[in-house]
């Protein structure tokens, strides 16, 4: 049975679709498309299936046998439990990107993908907060957290911790985004190094481009869009999950969108002051780059 030995586990919005693709490159890399954001350790509908059921997407057996999904850094406290639980001596990599202008890449990339209804950014953070208030127990409601929560996915020390608590601190590697943008061949080479992978030149796909939907009832479409049970026996998840992204990535014109509001961004940067202290504490990274871009 061939399971992961290395994970992505996110943040969402921070690069994480660009070193998949990349690490796939490598020939000692088990990286297949279609398991770079399955939501198996953190989604009851698929962890239900068990790991045998799992095993069957990763095809061969390489050194490294890669998988990931954002949603892990954010539902860390059940990922992390259950990744521990099946895979003991995982390696793990996060990489974290300023939560502010992350927040906002998140909120036009769900536009994007035919998640968001709300045209207005301070709209949906404004039903974020008020929906956060609220006990959010059921399937909709996982949906909503993993997909329609800007602000809330930000807060990284709180969800990071479960990893320090729960893995030896060698097994993780936590980067950020921004030292991504200044030098990709460095960056990308840290990684190699923590994965015990010889460095290989890679082609540097810009992967996951920001855009807003051509048509937006269509992505929405795609979105709510379910086979019928009997159906689901005869295709496979893999070519299910490929045609889905298909259709979404032909419907998007690459637009670059509106830059966030001034006076909104130094309010959302006061948000994570106390958090990003604790961040830096517990990883024992400086993030004053964060800080220079909320003044």
């Amino acid at each position: 049975m061939t399971l992961p030995n290395t994970l992505i586990i996110g943040a969402q919005k921070a690069g994480t679709s660009a070193v998949f693709n990349w690490l796939s490159q490598h020939p000692d890399v088990c990286g297949p498309e279609h398991m770079k954001d399955f939501p198996f350790f953190c989604e009851d509908s698929k962890y239900i299936n068990g790991t045998n059921w799992f095993s069957k997407f990763f095809e061969e057996n390489k050194k490294i046998v890669l998988h990931g999904h954002v949603n892990y850094l954010y539902f860390s406290k059940a990922s992390a439990e259950r990744i521990k639980l099946h895979l003991p001596n995982v390696k793990i990599i996060c990489i974290l990107r300023d939560p502010v202008t992350r927040a906002y890449s998140a909120y036009w990339q769900a536009v994007k993908m035919g998640y968001e209804t709300l045209d207005r950014f301070e709209e949906a953070i404004t039903l974020e907060k008020k929906k956060l208030k609220t006990d959010l127990v059921d399937e909709g409601h996982y949906k909503f957290l993993s997909e329609n929560t800007y602000i809330d996915h930000g807060f990284y020390y709180s969800q990071l911790k479960q990893y320090y608590k729960t893995f030896k601190k060698e097994n993780l590697l936590v980067l950020r985004f921004e030292d991504l943008k200044i030098d990709q061949e460095v960056f990308f080479n840290t990684i190699l190094d923590f994965l015990e992978l010889e460095r290989r030149s890679v082609n540097f796909n810009r992967v996951n481009d920001s855009g807003i939907p051509k048509i937006k009832s269509l992505q929405r479409l795609v979105v709510r869009f379910s086979l019928p049970r009997w159906a689901k026996k005869f295709i496979p998840v893999k070519f299910r999950l490929q045609a889905i992204r298909f259709i979404k990535d032909r419907n998007v014109s690459k637009t670059a969108y509106p830059p966030l509001d001034a006076t909104l961004r130094k309010e959302l940067y006061n948000t994570y002051k106390a958090d990003i202290s604790k961040l830096e504490d517990l990883t024992g990274i400086n993030f004053d780059i964060w800080r220079e871009h909320g003044k």
